[in-house]
């Protein structure tokens, strides 16, 4: 475990007596309403809530399923029918929407991004972290994760990365449907569009995904002069073995070119945070480089990332998403529930 990161069974003692509201997505994923209900079973009280909704070809039968049991908790933890619901689309209203609830200057808001897409987090982080008011992370991580370790036994067996890489692509990893459909649309996030210039190579840090197309669709047209891919090391034993497997899925970014490879922790927002100060600064701010990060790592890497970004807002955060998901190939199941408090002190390079 991670300091900086808690059990969610340690949140009363956060909030004290004071209020909370509840800030949350209709996810398609089983674990999107564990959070509320772990939250029940510890007799943590919200005086009402905010629930985005997924829309433009989205909305699958278990989004609605699951915000129809969202719905029932939050009746149950805040005694009333008091529920924002939030089209992902309008977004950009969050800060309004939270501030026409009338809450006091000290209610603190429960950001929970346990169903939240990698561009969802970083608006709402954006757009909760504008309306100054308290508030804490909240995340549920989900029992197994695809691909599951019996679909990639083959290449695990393998000595060397590169024979992995060249197994899985024998087997056509890329082309069966583990996750998504592997067509998608590049996408920039409008709070963190950074300062970019067409005529300047980029410095690029990656976070590689286990569907690594959606880095390919990103890079291929930049003209990269310097690049970092940081690796996710799971604190879960039962899951270790997926940072090999990542190594030999991106196992072509990894060329001789490519500056810094490092593995670092999915539960830890301040080592993602420290990684990006010891790559970045002192490359990004002398106006001689576009600076683009790809972050597809874990939620709480993703926290990370953002709190760097907010920081420095030369920097470019760039995605891809697929145009069709598959929400039975994801994950399965939910596990342990935790928080984190972004008002802590963030760390310094060493």
């Amino acid at each position: 475990m991670c300091s900086e990161v808690e059990v969610l069974s340690r949140l009363n003692n956060k909030l004290g007596t004071g209020e909370a509201i509840y800030v949350g997505a209709a996810g398609f994923e089983d674990r999107a309403t564990k959070t509320l209900k772990t939250m029940i079973d510890l007799g943590i009280r919200i005086c009402g809530a905010i629930i985005m909704t997924y829309d433009n070809g989205e909305r699958l039968e278990e989004n609605i399923k699951n915000l129809a049991e969202m719905k029932r908790l939050v009746l149950i933890l805040s005694g009333q029918n008091n529920v924002t619901c939030l089209p992902i689309s309008e977004i950009s209203r969050m800060d309004e929407v939270v501030l026409d609830l009338d809450i006091a200057s000290n209610t603190t808001i429960l950001l929970d991004i346990t169903a939240m897409s990698h561009l969802v987090m970083f608006r709402a982080l954006a757009q909760i972290s504008r309306i100054k008011r308290p508030f804490v992370i909240l995340y549920t991580e989900a029992e197994h994760y695809r691909p599951f370790k019996h679909e990639v036994a083959h290449a695990l067996k393998c000595d060397t990365e590169h024979e992995g890489f060249l197994a899985l692509i024998e087997k056509g990893y890329e082309q069966t449907e583990v996750m998504f459909k592997g067509n998608y649309n590049v996408i920039y996030v409008p709070e963190f569009s950074g300062n970019i210039s067409p005529q300047l190579p980029s410095v690029l840090v990656v976070f590689p995904t286990f569907k690594r197309v959606r880095i390919s669709t990103i890079i291929a047209p930049l003209e990269v002069n310097h690049k970092a891919l940081v690796f996710g090391i799971s604190v879960r034993d039962d899951l270790k073995w997926r940072t090999r497997l990542l190594r030999m899925i991106n196992y072509d970014l990894m060329e001789p070119s490519t500056d810094t490879i490092c593995e670092i922790s999915t539960l830890s927002p301040h080592t993602t945070y420290q990684k990006l100060l010891s790559i970045l600064d002192g490359r990004s701010n002398h106006g001689l480089h576009n600076t683009i990060i790809v972050p597809f790592g874990s939620k709480m890497q993703t926290v990370g990332v953002w709190k760097y970004c907010q920081e420095h807002p030369e920097v470019r955060i760039v995605l891809s998403q697929p145009k069709e998901f598959y929400p039975n190939k994801y994950s399965d199941g939910a596990k342990d529930s935790f928080f984190f408090d972004p008002n802590l002190n963030w760390p310094s390079l060493p």
